[in-house]
């Protein structure tokens, strides 16, 4: 539905839609001889006949007492991650008798030039998608895997790393095999690194990951990880490695394509064996976690 406060139009029109509605003529006329919505044409209309006015109005700025000021000031500086909404909540609470709307507390913030932090961001789980990451945890718990021997799309492992491959557009199930698994040549040099069949190929949940044709492709060439739970990001050690490239990145953007390709390989190939043992060793933990969690989130927490 339009808004009639937003997108005004200019103040001739709003004088030519008065004069012309003096003048008799339709609404419908109106709206067609000057290119606007009829919605707008009789909100000038009625405004004109009710309030003798062709302006906007100007919402007045609601006044704040400095006990409410006060209390905005301490709370802030207690937890600067509580937004503006849960700030107003505590306070229309508190203060009664006093207008504490989302939009006074964000004034008040503001004219005392507090930084809001907004805290940690958690995917959401539901209680299906929290009882398969126990699952998943507990399973990969009572089984012998030695993680240091986890390989994961990127992909790296322990004083492992293949090529990083740049792919335009989207992947579906045809690219992901043929750009990345055939073109990375993964499965053949982690087995030249670890022999066949003694490692485990561990990759998320995308549907070209886990299609049927994909599958089929990998069963017969290496081991393959349990169906990775929905919605679990931060199990995955190598979204932990593209953070710090991201850092890394953010330093110095490149300025088209064919730079930002550059860097991406440049910085990748700067990653360290330290760090890739690092994050691969750190699996066990997660998994300890997501048990100890009852299945969420573990942002934050490793």
């Amino acid at each position: 539905m339009e808004n009639e406060n937003q997108n005004y139009p200019e103040p001739e029109i709003r004088l030519n839609i008065v004069l012309l509605n003096k003048q008799g003529y339709s609404q419908r006329n109106i709206a067609m001889r000057l290119n606007i919505s009829r919605r707008k044409v009789r909100y000038w209309i009625e405004n004109w006949s009710n309030e003798k006015r062709l302006h906007n109005k100007t919402k007045k700025k609601k006044s704040f007492s400095i006990q409410l000021s006060e209390f905005v000031k301490n709370a802030t500086q207690n937890n600067r991650s509580l937004s503006s909404k849960q700030l107003s909540k505590i306070a229309q609470e508190r203060f009664l008798n006093e207008h504490c709307s989302e939009s006074t507390i964000y004034r008040i913030r503001k004219s005392l030039k507090f930084d809001y932090k907004p805290p940690r961001i958690r995917q959401f789980l539901t209680e299906l998608q929290k009882s398969k990451r126990i699952l998943f945890a507990l399973d990969m718990e009572s089984t012998k895997t030695n993680w240091n021997r986890v390989l994961i799309w990127g992909a790296f492992g322990v004083d492992f790393k293949s090529r990083l491959i740049a792919i335009n557009g989207s992947i579906n199930t045809h690219i992901y095999i043929k750009e990345i698994l055939k073109k990375s040549k993964i499965i053949k040099k982690a087995n030249e690194k670890f022999g066949e069949f003694c490692w485990i190929f561990q990759q998320d949940g995308a549907r070209p990951h886990t299609s049927k044709i994909t599958m089929s492709y990998l069963r017969y060439r290496c081991n393959v990880l349990h169906p990775w739970p929905p919605n679990s990001p931060d199990l995955n050690p190598i979204e932990n490695l593209w953070a710090i490239m991201d850092k890394r990145f953010s330093i110095d953007r490149p300025k088209n394509k064919k730079e930002l390709i550059k860097k991406l390989k440049k910085i990748w190939k700067e990653v360290t064996d330290e760090l890739m043992e690092k994050l691969v060793s750190n699996m066990k933990k997660r998994l300890d976690l997501v048990i100890q969690r009852e299945g969420e989130s573990i942002n934050g927490f490793y």
